[in-house]
């Protein structure tokens, strides 16, 4: 989430969930399963969040309104994340 709002951080972001994933590297899953990863964990939310914001721009075509231009930015932060994310 903060990365999306602070887009000139999201490579100081991806370091710091780097440094994470290494030391929070599994979880136990809620209902007994699976173990749940830190990296799997923050690419659902990346997904997430990818997914809601491009429906909300499919809607605002054309339209310069400001809300429309804050989501298409939420939508570069969330990728420009998941690129630095990828290089490390």
């Amino acid at each position: 989430e903060k990365a999306m709002a602070e887009p000139h951080y999201c490579e100081t972001y991806a370091d710091l969930i780097f440094n994470l994933c290494s030391a929070f590297s599994e979880f136990p899953s809620e209902d007994g399963g699976k173990s749940i990863t830190f990296k799997s964990s923050i690419l659902d939310l990346c997904q997430d969040e990818y997914e809601h914001v491009f429906a909300c721009t499919r809607k605002c075509q054309g339209q310069l309104e400001l809300s429309c231009v804050q989501k298409k930015g939420r939508m570069l932060a969330n990728i420009r994340l998941i690129g630095h994310l990828f290089l490390r």
